[in-house]
C-alpha cells in the first residue's frame, strides 16, 4: 500500500502537495529544479514495492526535465543575443539621421545622440525624443554631411 506524500520533516514544504515553498518556484510561478527533484524522490520513496515504477518512465521523466532545463537556458541565451544585437545596431546609428514613429504614431526625424538597453528593449535618444529601436522606419547619413533622405544615402526599414 502506498503512503501519501506528506511533510515528514521540518523543511519549508507545503503539507498538502509536498512541494517546497513559493520562494523556490520560478518567477513565472512554475515548479523549479528543486521542486522536481523533491517530487521525484517522494515518488520513489512512496511507490508500491509490489508495483515499482517502470524504469523507462523514470528515464522519460528525467529526460523531460533535462529538456525543460535546456529550453530555459536556450531562451535566456537567445534573449541575451537579441539584446546584444539591438545594442550593436543602436550604436551603429549614433550620429545618423533617423525617421521614427513616436508614441502617438507621429513621424519624427532627428539625429541619434544616445543608445541605452532597457528591460523592454533598446532605446534611442533622438534630439529631444526617446524612442524604441523598433520604431525606426528610415536611416540616413547625418544631415550635416549629406542631405537628409536622399535616394543615395537613405535606407528604408
Amino acid at each position: 500500500m502506498t503512503a501519501p506524500v506528506s511533510n515528514t520533516n521540518n523543511t519549508n514544504t507545503n503539507n498538502t502537495t509536498g512541494t517546497s515553498n513559493p520562494a523556490s518556484t520560478s518567477a513565472a510561478g512554475n515548479l523549479g529544479e528543486n521542486d522536481f527533484l523533491q517530487l521525484l524522490v517522494a515518488q520513489l520513496k512512496y511507490q508500491d514495492p509490489t508495483q515499482p515504477t517502470d524504469p523507462s518512465t523514470f528515464i522519460a521523466q528525467t529526460a523531460q526535465f533535462t529538456q525543460v532545463q535546456d529550453l530555459e537556458s536556450l531562451k535566456n541565451t537567445v534573449a541575451s543575443l537579441i539584446q546584444t544585437d539591438g545594442m550593436s545596431t543602436a550604436t551603429a546609428l549614433l550620429g545618423k539621421t533617423v525617421q521614427f514613429k513616436d508614441s502617438n504614431g507621429v513621424s519624427r526625424i532627428g539625429t541619434v545622440t544616445s543608445a541605452a538597453a532597457g528591460t523592454d528593449g533598446v532605446h534611442l535618444g533622438v534630439g529631444s525624443y526617446a524612442t524604441d529601436l523598433t520604431s525606426v522606419t528610415q536611416v540616413s547619413a547625418s544631415a550635416s554631411t549629406k542631405g537628409p533622405f536622399t535616394d543615395s544615402t537613405s535606407i528604408a526599414i
